[in-house]
């Protein structure tokens, strides 16, 4: 062998280079390595055949080849791997020549090409994707000559959307033109791709082209330059074309569609506006013309002088959050509103606004909303005699009620009168004693004090309902009222006066003393059972407030609200109980004009309390 450190200057220079170099015999023994085949293929390399690292899957190729080549004592070259002391392989470029003509050894030059290799295999790749994107792509790509009109180049999507081939194109000629593209669209696609020769674009062109089976399809085509010749004149053209026939189909579909909704809403005797949120503007308006003599601008503008003027004051704050709901989505479904808004005549009208989200941006904000605003003025007219027919029924009902009540309290009285007068005239013919006759006179005098009592209460209601009921104001005692009036009451029951108010106050002390005397009856009417009642007075904050406390039958919790409603009867079916429902009502109103307040607290079972309060000073005179 030669070893690296031989005199010759021929391979001196071998062993200067950086390619691997080794020289051979015919059975690949090893003569000579140069410094980069010992650094590459190591100590191993200098005892064993070369061809021992050689990749196993290019030997066999390389054997034959170096066999011809030895035969011819010609050179040849050869793409093959070679593993390096590590075990790896690497593609290099190797070169064999003989360097005798009686080829006894070899001279074997290796270039590593493994980064080449890469990168073809690389754009291999690449081509192929490129070629399975094109070939499976949805669109038609054709490349035709500019110069002779045919056509080099279509993927698979020609054939797989309008059933040609290239050749079936080419075979036409200008016959393709006149028998596959729309009458309409000729003059167009020709005018299209001898302007896309000269200026390129990026606007596509829309028209109709027919397969081979006589379908009709919507396309749209793209052109470009593809190929120049060496002069710059255009001598290749590549065209996009799309099949848009679904789309196109379903656009109509959605015209269609649209045109229906518009005559639909077009005839609707309501608004609909679709509103920029982002603009805020009116960006779609069902009529034409103005919504209660108003341009639709103007019902949906923000700005607070117009809806200061067009909206009802009071209706103003509720008609703001609506809007404000929803500009902010805040709900998914539809909001309502209601409100009051001026005509041009100045007519107020009652208008019912439904509104909600239409369409977001891409950010998830709203982007417009839309609302169906009604003129419900008549609507509420009718819903307002409603509730007038409604209450006058009531009324009369009422009426009705009152006059049986009423007819039945008074001709009891008069009844029982008439017939006590029957039995002391008959005792007074029989000389019965005086003190016999006094105790029928006696029933005879209770039952002319209801009689007047009921009277009273009729005209006391009469008065109320005139405006004509005065109250006399003066200063009284707080304590001698209570004493009065607890005196008067029935010895059945034990009246209870706890009071803390000193000196006087002021007011209409016989309308004060109707109040409480009421109150007093109705304890003792609705504790029959009980043998107490309880009456406090005291002072709060400026008013005395004054409350009877009964251990009695109690009100249910839903008839409460009403005890002091005018002709109002705690249990309407019941005579155990007699009275016209008008008590309460008339010392209610007594109350409220001398500016105080009223109530009362029940449970079933565990009696009633009513107060009322009124204040300690004024000086006053009202008509009620």
């Amino acid at each position: 062998m030669i070893v690296e450190n031989s005199s010759t200057s021929y391979y001196q220079i071998l062993n200067s280079l950086q390619e691997v170099v080794w020289v051979c015999s015919p059975d690949f023994s090893c003569v000579f390595f140069n410094r980069m085949a010992l650094e590459y293929f190591g100590e191993e390399g200098q005892k064993n055949p070369t061809h021992q690292f050689f990749h196993p899957d290019d030997y066999s190729d390389l054997k034959l080849a170096f066999s011809v080549s030895f035969d011819s004592v010609e050179p040849f070259a050869a793409r093959i791997r070679l593993r390096r002391k590590d075990g790896n392989y690497f593609w290099h470029y190797l070169r064999m020549n003989p360097v005798e003509q009686r080829g006894d050894l070899w001279l074997n030059m290796a270039l590593n090409i493994e980064a080449r290799v890469a990168q073809e295999k690389e754009l291999e790749r690449s081509r192929e994707t490129l070629e399975s994107v094109l070939e499976n792509s949805p669109e038609i790509i054709l490349i035709n000559n500019y110069e002779t009109n045919e056509y080099v180049y279509t993927n698979k999507g020609l054939d797989k959307i309008l059933g040609f081939s290239a050749e079936f194109i080419n075979s036409l000629g200008e016959r393709f033109f006149e028998e596959y593209i729309h009458p309409e669209d000729i003059p167009k696609v020709k005018n299209w791709l001898e302007r896309a020769a000269v200026q390129a674009t990026d606007r596509k062109l829309l028209h109709r082209i027919k397969d081979i089976n006589g379908e009709w399809h919507w396309v749209t085509m793209k052109s470009v330059v593809f190929k120049r010749t060496e002069t710059g004149h255009v001598q290749e053209l590549l065209s996009y074309l799309s099949d848009v026939t679904f789309l196109k189909e379903t656009e109509e579909k959605l015209q269609e569609s649209l045109n229906f909704v518009e005559q639909i809403t077009s005839t609707s005797p309501d608004l609909i506006l679709v509103y920029d949120e982002v603009g805020e503007k009116v960006v779609y308006a069902n009529q034409v013309y103005c919504f209660l003599g108003y341009l639709i601008d103007t019902l949906k503008s923000k700005e607070d002088s117009v809806i200061c003027k067009i909206i009802y004051p009071e209706d103003q704050k509720v008609y703001l959050e609506f809007r404000e709901k929803c500009r902010l989505g805040q709900s998914k479904g539809l909001l309502e509103v209601e409100y009051r808004i001026f005509n041009v005549q100045g007519e107020l009208c009652w208008i019912r606004e439904r509104g909600r989200v239409f369409s977001i941006d891409d950010q998830g904000g709203v982007s417009q909303t839309i609302s169906i605003i009604q003129d419900i003025t008549e609507s509420k007219k009718a819903e307002e005699r409603h509730r007038e027919n409604t209450f006058l029924n009531k009324l009369l009902e009422k009426k009705d009620e009152f006059m049986s009540v009423a007819s039945h309290e008074l001709k009891t009285p008069i009844t029982t009168m008439k017939a006590v007068i029957q039995i002391v005239k008959r005792l007074i013919e029989k000389h019965t004693d005086e003190k016999t006759l006094l105790i029928f006179i006696g029933k005879a005098n209770q039952q002319v004090n209801k009689l007047t009592s009921l009277i009273s209460d009729l005209l006391d209601n009469a008065k109320i309902q005139a405006g004509k009921m005065l109250l006399s104001y003066s200063s009284f005692s707080v304590k001698e009222l209570l004493e009065d009036c607890a005196s008067h009451m029935t010895d059945h029951h034990e009246i209870k006066v706890f009071n803390s108010v000193v000196g006087e106050i002021e007011g209409d002390r016989i309308r004060i003393e109707q109040v409480l005397i009421n109150f007093l009856s109705n304890a003792i009417k609705y504790s029959p059972e009980g043998k107490e009642i309880i009456v406090r007075a005291g002072e709060e904050g400026g008013s005395v407030k004054i409350s009877v406390t009964d251990f009695g039958i109690g009100i249910p919790e839903e008839k409460i609200p009403h005890v002091f409603d005018r002709f109002y009867r705690v249990d309407n079916k019941s005579q155990e109980f007699s009275g016209l429902g008008l008590g309460l009502y008339i010392a209610a109103e007594i109350i409220k004009q001398h500016g105080g307040e009223y109530g009362l607290t029940s449970a079933i079972g565990n009696g009633s309390t009513f107060w009322f309060t009124i204040p300690v000073r004024r000086h006053k005179e009202v008509q009620m």
